[in-house]
């Protein structure tokens, strides 16, 4: 994907805006609270669950120096799955573009037999591949190098008025995928400190998304999981 490409995908009807704000060091109490004290009366939408992704990049982490270097336009691709951190049975692949609070996503389900851990990328990207539509196909073979995986507990909030979701994502972790032959489930390496709240409405919600944020005491900051966890994990990368 280029960046015409990247234009023409989130100025489609179903981009919305997020809004970010990293919360380091913020008690679990006090997020929350400030999160029930909001003025558009924020409720849980949605049980708690653990997300899992899989992140990929070209072999010279071209989507992570974009975003290293705060491009106002990005691409990340991801394996994600929900629940079992096995990964058991299947998941979706993810394309997530951004230009700076607009997001885009494409999504394809894809499956494979048993756990994650027990595949081998070779075998999982023939079974991807045959998923994909052209353009899909053409992304995911560019973006061919497994980098990251990053894992959380993610809570979910809807405002009194329907107009706002939120997100909370926390207990945050990562491993770094040393192997192109197999999928790395072990060896993490956590971050505790962090949780992310996040806004997210339609495109078309500017003043809703504004007052959203204006009710919160924090300040919202660009922030990629992503970035973050390659940052931790180059490293352990290295000595690997």
């Amino acid at each position: 994907m280029h960046d015409n490409e990247i234009e023409s995908a989130i100025t489609e009807t179903d981009a919305r805006l997020e809004v970010k704000f990293p919360l380091a060091n913020r008690t679990s109490a006090g997020v929350d609270a400030a999160i029930r004290s909001h003025p558009m009366g924020f409720e849980r939408l949605f049980p708690t669950r653990w997300i899992h992704n899989i992140y990929f990049d070209t072999p010279d982490l071209s989507c992570f120096y974009t975003s290293m270097s705060g491009a106002s336009q990005r691409l990340k691709l991801r394996l994600r799955w929900y629940g079992d951190p096995a990964g058991p049975g299947g998941g979706a692949l993810e394309w997530k573009w951004r230009r700076n609070t607009l997001g885009r996503k494409w999504v394809a389900p894809v499956d494979w037999e048993g756990s994650l851990e027990k595949q081998r990328w070779s075998a999982l990207r023939i079974g991807f591949r045959a998923e994909l539509g052209a353009r899909q196909r053409a992304s995911f073979d560019a973006l061919a190098l497994p980098t990251l995986l990053n894992r959380y507990r993610r809570e979910y909030w809807i405002s009194r008025d329907g107009s706002i979701r939120l997100t909370l994502d926390d207990q945050l972790s990562f491993v770094p995928q040393r192997s192109p032959l197999a999928p790395q489930m072990r060896g993490s390496i956590p971050w505790g400190r962090m949780r992310v709240l996040e806004i997210k409405a339609p495109a078309t919600s500017t003043q809703a998304v504004r007052n959203a944020a204006r009710g919160f005491p924090y300040r919202p900051a660009r922030f990629s999981k992503y970035t973050a966890g390659m940052e931790l994990s180059l490293p352990h990368r290295v000595s690997a």
